[in-house]
């Protein structure tokens, strides 16, 4: 797969495995097509070495921890979704009552016991939301 481009949005804290010393990077990249995902990779500090790319179906990451969870934002037609990548699993975040759509901006946490994911969502202009996943 060829990609014209890619941009890193977050990092998470370092982590260390057997392998070394490591942190996931979370963004997108851009297809020829135009098409855009959303990504994660997991990068060697020691090294630079890019060990692992994953590509989300969203369009862009916003934040990652060190559990690899990513929070997303794709688009449907004109409206946005957020989501929370983890461990294979999209998880839908809804945007506030009255809200037409929402979008991530970062998270902070770990599976246990909460994660906190911190967005926008369009209600009358922009609001700042604040999702718990538990």
């Amino acid at each position: 797969m060829t990609y014209l481009y890619t941009d890193a949005f977050a990092i998470s804290d370092e982590f260390a495995t057997p392998g070394g010393t490591f942190v996931y990077v979370a963004g997108l990249t851009t297809k020829a097509d135009g098409a855009q995902s959303a990504v994660r990779w997991t990068v060697n500090v020691q090294t630079g070495v890019v060990s692992e790319l994953l590509v989300l179906t969203k369009e862009w990451g916003a934040g990652v921890n060190i559990d690899g969870e990513v929070a997303c934002t794709g688009s449907s037609g004109r409206r946005q979704d957020a989501t929370l990548f983890d461990n294979g699993v999209c998880i839908a975040l809804k945007p506030p009552k009255g809200a037409t759509d929402a979008a991530t901006c970062g998270l902070v946490g770990t599976k246990s016991p909460i994660i906190y994911v911190v967005g926008v969502a369009q209600v009358s202009g922009s609001r700042a939301v604040l999702w718990e996943v538990k």
